[in-house]
């Protein structure tokens, strides 16, 4: 954002590096007029940003206290204009991402059953989406494919 502005920056902590309190995270050379046209949005990005790496790292913190190989995948749903910062700020976190487009995975709900000529019959429905999508794994859990 602020490179955007003209503005040289520079001392940009790693994605993922741990902050103390008082720690300069970065630094930013430029006119005036540009810093005072960037800072807040950066400022806001940032808060915003670390806050959602720093809640996902506690709930993982906790996850492994009782499941040390656990992890926690978040959905791509994001606010809008935001997908790409969160998947970062989810991803500095230790966190993965559930699917991160529509592309990656073929889903079958209950609500799809109006649309199948026979909607009881989810056999064939599956075996149709396989037959279109073979490269696409079968992930089904107990209960979901009722």
């Amino acid at each position: 954002m602020l490179t955007s502005l003209g503005i040289t920056v520079s001392d940009i902590m790693a994605d993922g590096e741990r902050a103390s309190a008082g720690q300069r995270i970065i630094c930013a050379h430029g006119n005036a007029a540009a810093l005072h046209q960037g800072w807040k949005a950066v400022q806001n990005v940032l808060e915003w940003s670390c806050g959602v790496s720093g809640y996902l790292e506690s709930m993982l913190s906790q996850l492994r206290q009782r499941y040390p190989d656990g992890q926690i995948a978040c959905t791509r749903k994001a606010i809008p204009g935001t997908r790409s910062l969160a998947t970062q700020a989810i991803l500095a976190a230790g966190g993965i991402i559930h699917r991160g487009g529509c592309a990656e995975t073929v889903l079958l709900f209950a609500n799809h059953r109006r649309f199948l000529t026979n909607p009881n019959d989810w056999t064939n429905a599956v075996a149709r989406l396989r037959s279109h999508a073979p490269e696409k794994k079968d992930r089904r859990r107990s209960g979901y494919a009722r």
